[in-house]
């Protein structure tokens, strides 16, 4: 039987977590961190580091933490397009 492999995200415009579950077991996890001081060269890099984590790991699944806005819509937009990325 083919084992199911699973990539979780848990995003941020700093710092993004990531998981990789194999069968429902805790592969592989980290951290995608942004030192760029522009967010749109942020964007670049966080699309560049994703699609590199995609090609190595090939999940079946992908999941994306929700985006809770609170009270500050401007974070909620700039979470906003790196959800888009992912």
């Amino acid at each position: 039987m083919a084992m199911a492999i699973i990539f979780a995200l848990d995003i941020s415009s700093v710092s993004t977590g990531y998981a990789v579950f194999k069968d429902d077991q805790l592969f592989e996890s980290g951290v995608i961190k942004m030192t760029q001081k522009l967010h749109g060269e942020r964007l670049i890099a966080f699309e560049s580091k994703i699609l590199e984590l995609l090609a190595t790991i090939k999940p079946d699944h992908i999941y994306i933490e929700d985006i809770w806005h609170g009270l500050n819509i401007k974070t909620y937009k700039i979470l906003s397009y790196y959800h888009g990325i992912a």
